[in-house]
């Protein structure tokens, strides 16, 4: 039995089974067949996912620690769109600084990450003061 059905913005279906590529024994890769099978009957998307690789899970868990919006504050985050829209590949460490004090910046700016209102590449390189910051989805 898959794991979720999800349904698109644009109304279709996905399927979506989890487990690790390492635990999946021969009967799994059955079960995992049959179901894309009979999603492509149906019309309907199916994806079998694996583990986060590790330091895409670490950097998302950093980042979970800054969901919440009493992290965010209204005017660090105009002053943070202001300086990523005319310097897209900034470095956190200099975006930090070009908003205000670092330490006290700092959680709004990864709750901006957490919430894809900035982006970074998260899923090869740990989010360190390095890290490239471009704009993500605001609004």
């Amino acid at each position: 039995m898959p794991d979720y059905f999800l349904r698109n913005a644009d109304g279709c279906a996905v399927v979506v089974d989890v487990k690790p590529d390492k635990l999946i024994d021969a009967k799994d890769r059955v079960n995992f067949a049959a179901t894309a099978a009979l999603c492509r009957q149906t019309g309907w998307a199916y994806r079998r996912l694996s583990e986060l690789p590790r330091v895409l899970w670490a950097n998302l868990r950093w980042l979970a620690g800054y969901r919440h919006e009493r992290v965010s504050d209204t005017a660090v985050v105009a002053r943070t769109r202001e300086v990523i829209e005319h310097s897209p590949g900034v470095s956190l460490s200099v975006l930090a600084h070009q908003v205000g004090e670092p330490t006290l910046v700092a959680p709004t700016i990864f709750h901006m990450l957490w919430r894809h209102e900035l982006r970074a590449e998260l899923s090869h390189y740990g989010l360190s003061r390095a890290t490239s910051i471009h704009p993500g989805t605001f609004g």
